[in-house]
């Protein structure tokens, strides 16, 4: 039979790097969420833009034939 004795400083002190390496790691995961956020959000600001242009030519493109179809009645 083997007898184990651990002082309870050894074992504070392996709780202690345990608990140190785990908030490290969640230090680390919550780096990347915030990193991989801001790169989400670039795109969609980028994709953003892109469809205000597009609604923009849109819109003109529908103002031009309603004042064909316009002229085209009278």
């Amino acid at each position: 039979m083997v007898v184990r004795v651990f002082s309870k400083s050894l074992v504070y002190d392996c709780r202690l790097l345990r608990n140190r390496v785990s908030a490290q790691q969640a230090r680390e995961r919550k780096k990347a969420y915030l990193t991989d956020l801001e790169v989400r959000s670039k795109e969609l600001e980028q994709r953003n833009a892109e469809l205000e242009e597009r609604v923009s030519t849109l819109q003109h493109e529908n103002q031009m034939l309603r004042q064909v179809s316009i002229s085209a009645e009278v």
